[in-house]
C-alpha cells in the first residue's frame, strides 16, 4: 500500500517522462517508451481475451505489460540507469511480437501494423532510431520468411468477426500509442524550450547586471581620474600662484626690517604689497570657489538681478586699479535689463571679467560695458582695447588645462577665473564666449535668462 501510494505521488508530481531537473532528455524519452509499452500490453491483453484469440497471445501481451511496467518503474521511479533497458525492451518486444505473429494470422493479421507503429514510436522518441528501425525490419523479414516456408505454423482467425475486431482494435491502438507518444514528446519539448528560455533570460539578466556594474566601474574610474586631475591642477596652482606672493611678502618684510628704504621706495613697496594682497585675496577667493565647485558642486539660488548695479559695485571695488592705469570705464548697461541668476555666482563672474579687462588694458585705455535684450535672454558685453589674446591662447581658454598669462603691467593671474565664469554661468542656464585680436583688445560676452516683465 505504501509502495503504491509513493509510486502514484511521484507519477503525478512530474510528467510521464519525468522532471528535466532529474532526468536527461534521453531518459525522459525512454520513460515514455516504457509507459507506452505498458499501456499497449494492457490493452492488447484485454482485447485478445475479449476477441477469443489464442491464450498465448494473451500471455504474451501480459508479458509486454509486465516488462514495460518494470522498465518504467526502474527508470522513471527509481531513477536507475537506462542505457541497457532500451536494448532489453526492444529485444523483448520484438521477440514477443514475433511469436504473436504466428498466433495472430501471420501476414493476414494485425501484428505487422503494430510492428510499424512501434517503429514510428521509436523513430519519434529515441535517438537510436537506426538501431530500432534495423531491428524491427530484421524481425519482420525473419517472420515473413518463416511464414513463407512454414505456412502451417500460422494460426488463422477463428471467424470473420474476430478478424474485423482485431483490425479495428489494432488500428485504434496504434493510432492512440503514436498520438500519446507524440503528445508527450511535444510536452517534453515545450519543457526543454521553456527551460532554455529561462536560462537565456537569466543569462541576459546576468549580462545586463554585469554591463551595469561595468558601466558603474567605468563611471567611478572617470570620477577618480577627474579627482586625480583636480588634485594635480590644484597642487600646480597652489605651487605656482600661492607660493610666489608669500615669497614677495617675505622679501618686502625683510627689506623693511633692514630699514634700508627711502620714502619713495617705501611708497613703491607699499603699492607692490597692495597689488600682491589684492591678487592673493582674489586668487584665494577663486581657488576656494573652484575647489568647492569641482568637489562638492554648488547649488544655485536664482533671483532677479540688476546687472548694472552689480557691475557698478565691482567697479567701485576696483577703483584703485582703474585709477592707477588711468582707465576710462563706460558703463552703458541698461537698468531695465534684469536677468535670472544666483547673486553670488554672477558677482564672481562680473568681478573676474572686469578684473581681466583692467589687467589686460594699456595705461590710459578704455573699457566699455553694455547690454542688449533678446527674446529669452540678456547678453552682456565687457570690452577692452588692450593686448588681446594670441591664437594659441584662444584655443586654451575655458579648457581643462591650466592656463594663465600676465597683464600689461606684469599683473599675475591664476588661470581659474574664466573656468569659474564658464562653470557658474552654465549652472545659471547662461553662456560665455569671446572675440579677441592680438594687440587690439578682447570682448567677452555672457548671457543669462531674461526676467520677463
Amino acid at each position: 500500500m505504501i509502495f503504491s501510494k509513493r509510486f502514484w505521488v511521484r507519477l503525478r508530481q512530474y510528467s510521464i517522462g519525468g522532471s528535466p531537473q532529474r532526468f536527461s532528455v534521453d531518459q525522459r524519452l525512454f520513460n515514455i517508451m516504457a509507459f507506452v509499452n505498458l499501456l499497449g500490453g494492457c490493452l492488447g491483453m484485454t482485447h485478445a481475451y475479449i476477441t477469443g484469440l489464442p491464450s498465448i497471445v494473451i500471455w504474451l501481451n501480459g508479458f509486454l505489460m509486465l516488462f514495460g511496467g518494470l522498465f518504467f518503474y526502474w527508470s522513471r521511479v527509481q531513477g536507475k540507469g537506462f542505457a541497457l533497458y532500451i536494448l532489453y525492451m526492444l529485444l523483448l518486444d520484438s521477440l514477443a511480437l514475433g511469436v504473436m505473429w504466428f498466433y495472430n494470422a501471420g501476414i493476414s493479421g494485425t501484428i505487422i501494423y503494430i510492428y510499424f507503429g512501434c517503429m514510428a514510436i521509436g523513430l519519434v522518441l529515441s535517438r537510436k532510431a537506426v538501431l530500432i528501425t534495423s531491428t524491427i525490419l530484421l524481425i519482420v523479414l525473419i517472420v515473413l520468411g518463416l511464414e513463407y516456408y512454414h505456412p502451417e505454423w500460422v494460426v488463422p482467425y477463428p471467424n470473420r468477426e474476430a478478424q474485423f475486431s482485431d483490425f479495428f482494435f489494432a488500428i485504434l491502438l496504434t493510432a492512440f500509442m503514436i498520438s500519446f507518444a507524440v503528445a508527450n514528446l511535444r510536452k517534453n519539448y515545450d519543457v526543454e524550450r521553456r527551460t532554455v528560455e529561462e536560462q537565456n533570460q537569466e543569462l541576459w539578466q546576468l549580462n545586463e547586471e554585469i554591463s551595469r556594474q561595468n558601466e558603474s566601474i567605468y563611471q567611478q574610474n572617470i570620477e577618480l581620474e577627474k579627482l586625480n586631475q583636480l588634485k594635480n591642477r590644484l597642487f600646480s596652482v597652489v605651487a605656482h600662484d600661492f607660493r610666489n606672493p608669500l615669497n614677495s611678502f617675505r622679501y618686502v618684510l625683510e627689506m623693511i626690517e633692514e630699514d634700508g628704504l627711502d620714502e619713495e621706495e617705501k611708497k613703491m613697496v607699499n603699492r607692490q604689497l597692495a597689488h600682491e594682497i589684492q591678487y592673493t585675496a582674489a586668487f584665494i577667493d577663486n581657488l576656494l570657489n573652484w575647489t568647492k565647485n569641482q568637489m562638492q558642486g554648488i547649488q544655485t539660488t536664482p533671483t532677479a538681478l540688476d546687472l548694472q548695479h552689480i557691475l557698478a559695485e565691482n567697479l567701485q571695488l576696483m577703483r584703485a586699479q582703474i585709477q592707477q592705469k588711468k582707465l576710462k570705464v563706460i558703463n552703458q548697461v541698461s537698468s531695465h535689463c534684469r536677468a535670472w541668476g544666483d547673486s553670488e555666482m554672477i558677482k564672481l563672474v562680473a568681478r573676474n571679467l572686469l578684473s581681466n579687462a583692467i589687467k589686460f588694458s594699456y595705461e590710459g585705455g578704455e573699457i566699455l560695458l553694455s547690454s542688449h535684450s533678446q527674446t529669452h535672454e540678456i547678453v552682456f558685453k565687457i570690452q577692452d582695447l588692450g593686448k588681446g589674446i594670441s591664437p594659441e591662447g584662444q584655443k586654451k581658454l575655458f579648457g581643462k588645462d591650466y592656463f594663465f598669462t600676465k597683464g600689461t603691467a606684469n599683473e599675475k593671474g591664476s588661470g581659474l577665473g574664466l573656468i569659474l565664469c564658464k562653470d557658474f554661468l552654465e549652472k545659471n542656464q547662461g553662456k560665455i564666449w569671446f572675440e579677441s585680436s592680438e594687440n587690439q583688445g578682447s570682448t567677452f560676452y555672457f548671457s543669462l535668462p531674461k526676467v520677463e516683465v
